[in-house]
């Protein structure tokens, strides 16, 4: 049954095909806009990879085949191999060479030279993120008498003849080399049907770029499958080409990326399409990201404040239970090598979890009702979201503590004394005011701990932006 709407409004449609389409579904993430679900569209069985150039016929004849499992993405009509995967050699490889020097591709390769230059400033710093042998980009520098024109690859090589190219064998790093160059334009041709995730990359471009304030133009160019499709063409199938680009499906990868479409167009009798997008930098994903940042280098932080807490109370001779073993509880002492040589005993309110074992740090998990016959000084809560239930079964179990312990704010603090969200229960009675810290065993353990080392500070700038773009969208920052 499938909902179509149109023009009369929604109506159903209840066809023998539309079952079988549904049985024949597959989840897998689409490469141009990474949508999940697709259908099968060519197997062809196992291939070699068609560009090695193997040098004998034993070589030829030996060569591993590898799946060709083509489906179609049902959101953007994307065609991929749903089984490719990148193997190591391969990055060692030499570059593909698919298409010939016959004279009308030297005519597409100089259009194409000549958009790119009507759309340069007098003096343009290019970058080729991938060059190959240069011929592209050494067109486009002959256009200009001034600027800089840099090509990357680990297999590129510096061009005869007194070419002004700057070639870098090596690959294309946009966080570095945006950053160092800041280039007018980043050329990108023939490379995103050959990766793993080209709307990953391309991401990872524009965001980069949103990070350095910057907001290059990008020239992006693949071969098209529209004609190969419409005539029923396999033979482009092949196993360097993970992705077989249709025009819709190019496009909704530029949408998704983030980056602004200015001119889409077509070469070569429509086998290829290409693209100008500006790279447009916004502040939200720069501000969501910042806040992350803040997050990771706090959590670090209270990691350490934490893990300092808890050896002060090894070292201070209490007898210390932690409370939950299963679950979140086993990742929080994991996260804090809780291990079992100084911290043997673990409690858990589910029965069922009893003679089992916390996972990662082999500790025992016994019952609650332990306690009762072998009372510690300090429990310790390791679920936090549970805190307050936990606390009334330990008063109303009668179990003996002196103190009992919750995580909050990068620290271990009283869950009695210290303000945090996990609060008592209502109708239970709280505890006498906090001894000073010099007297209360408790405080001279933990908060005594926490001040022998500060905690290391963030990078300056990155948590003053993080807090402006925070407070100008809403973000929340961690408390810490």
């Amino acid at each position: 049954m499938i909902a179509n709407s149109g023009g009369d409004g929604e109506r159903l449609l209840r066809t023998p095909d539309a079952a079988r389409l549904a049985r024949r579904l597959v989840t897998t993430v689409c490469p141009a806009c990474g949508h999940r679900v697709a259908v099968p569209f060519f197997d062809g069985g196992s291939q070699p990879a068609v560009a090695a150039g193997p040098v004998t016929a034993e070589d030829a004849l030996g060569m591993a085949g590898l799946p060709l499992d083509f489906v179609r993405c049902i959101a953007c009509g994307h065609v991929f191999n749903a089984s490719f995967h990148c193997r190591p050699e391969a990055e060692d490889a030499p570059p593909c060479r698919i298409y010939h020097r016959g004279t009308q591709w030297v005519r597409v390769l100089r259009d194409s030279a000549a958009e790119v230059l009507r759309r340069l400033p007098p003096i343009p710093v290019v970058v080729e993120a991938v060059c190959g042998d240069g011929a592209f980009l050494d067109l486009v520098a002959k256009g200009r008498r001034g600027g800089r024109f840099i090509g990357f690859g680990p297999h590129s090589a510096p061009l005869a003849g007194g070419s002004r190219l700057e070639v870098r064998p090596e690959a294309f790093q946009p966080a570095i080399h945006l950053a160092e160059l800041e280039p007018d334009l980043v050329i990108t041709r023939h490379v995103l049907d050959r990766l793993a995730d080209p709307l990953g990359y391309l991401q990872n471009l524009a965001m980069t770029a949103s990070c350095l304030g910057q907001g290059p133009l990008v020239y992006v160019e693949v071969a098209c499958a529209d004609r190969a499709l419409a005539a029923g063409r396999t033979q482009d199938f092949c196993r360097e080409r993970r992705s077989q680009f249709t025009t819709a499906s190019f496009c909704r990868m530029l949408d998704v990326s983030g980056a602004r479409l200015e001119t889409l167009g077509h070469a070569y009798n429509g086998e290829v399409v290409y693209a100008f997008a500006r790279l447009v930098a916004r502040g939200e994903p720069v501000c969501r990201g910042l806040a992350a940042l803040e997050f990771f280098d706090a959590t670090a932080r209270a990691r350490e404040r934490i893990v300092t807490q808890l050896e002060a109370l090894h070292r201070s001779g209490k007898r210390v239970a932690l409370w939950g073993g299963a679950g979140s509880p086993a990742s929080f002492l994991n996260t804090y090598g809780i291990d079992r040589q100084r911290f043997p005993l673990v409690v858990d309110s589910d029965p069922a979890h009893e003679g089992s074992y916390v996972a990662g740090t082999g500790q025992l998990i016994r019952r609650r009702d332990w306690l009762l016959d072998h009372p510690v000084d300090i429990v310790i809560l390791a679920c936090q979201w549970r805190a307050a239930e936990i606390y009334r079964e330990i008063r109303a179990a009668g179990i003996h503590y002196e103190a009992i312990l919750v995580a909050h704010r990068g620290e271990l603090v009283d869950f009695e004394r210290s303000n945090h969200p996990y609060g008592r229960p209502s109708g239970v009675a709280e505890k006498p005011p906090a001894k000073t810290h010099s007297d209360h065993p408790h405080g001279s353990i933990a908060s005594a701990a926490t001040a022998e080392k500060p905690p290391s500070k963030a990078h300056p700038g990155v948590l003053a932006r993080a807090g402006a773009f925070a407070t100008a969208m809403g973000e929340s920052r961690p408390a810490f």
